[in-house]
């Protein structure tokens, strides 16, 4: 096991870790650890104010084989859709989600 394995590991396999249920087929579906984020941001352009939130899921990417972009992902109640794939390159890939199609 490579160190960035053990990493992934530990990180995933941590008591703060949450479970969500991604649909990998039609009719199919798995159970992935991982951690869920929303941040929420504020953006000021002249005396504008914008204010968004990203909800994310953080995973290890070996998880993640079957699953496309699109596919839906149930994270703490709410059913959200995966956006992109975005692997950091040590086995983690962090998982921009929005709320509907």
């Amino acid at each position: 096991m490579t160190f960035e394995q053990s990493l992934v590991n530990e990180i995933f396999n941590a008591p703060d870790t949450e479970a969500a249920v991604v649909d990998t087929a039609p009719g199919s579906s798995k159970s992935i650890r991982g951690k869920f984020f929303s941040q929420y941001e504020i953006a000021k352009l002249n005396n504008i104010e914008i204010s968004s939130c990203q909800p994310e899921w953080h995973c290890a990417t070996e998880d993640l084989n079957d699953v496309l972009i699109g596919a839906k992902i149930t994270a703490r109640g709410t059913d959200y859709y995966i956006k992109a794939f975005h692997p950091d390159g040590t086995g983690i890939t962090i998982i921009p989600l929005k709320l509907g199609k």
